[in-house]
């Protein structure tokens, strides 16, 4: 279980482990797989260094994805989860309303504010 700093960013195009995230990784044995992207620009307008990839899978109720996840070391999160991961769980984000959706699987949940 990944230490409680994730986030769901809706302005992120790609799911990032942080990291924290990463030392989580590397002592459970998983192999760091090289990415042919190299570097990504964060929410401060920062360029930061992918160092590689991971491929994980996420579980949500019954349905689970495995989605490439890019390791950026400089972000302060153990992991956040971009709209790659949303599009690929089928998620409904309402921010006005504080939660998000599972259409296809008729499964609400309530953001933690």
């Amino acid at each position: 279980m990944l230490p409680n700093s994730e986030l769901l960013d809706t302005g992120a195009s790609r799911t990032i482990i942080g990291q924290e995230g990463l030392k989580v990784l590397t002592t459970l044995g998983l192999e760091l797989q090289s990415s042919r992207v190299t570097s990504c620009n964060v929410a401060d307008g920062k360029q930061c260094d992918v160092i590689g990839c991971y491929e994980v899978p996420f579980r949500l109720n019954d349905h689970v994805v495995v989605l490439e996840a890019l390791v950026v070391p400089s972000v302060p999160h153990t992991l956040i989860f971009g709209v790659d991961f949303f599009r690929r769980m089928g998620v409904v984000p309402d921010l006005r309303n504080n939660h998000w959706t599972f259409p296809i699987y008729r499964f609400n949940h309530r953001l933690l504010r």
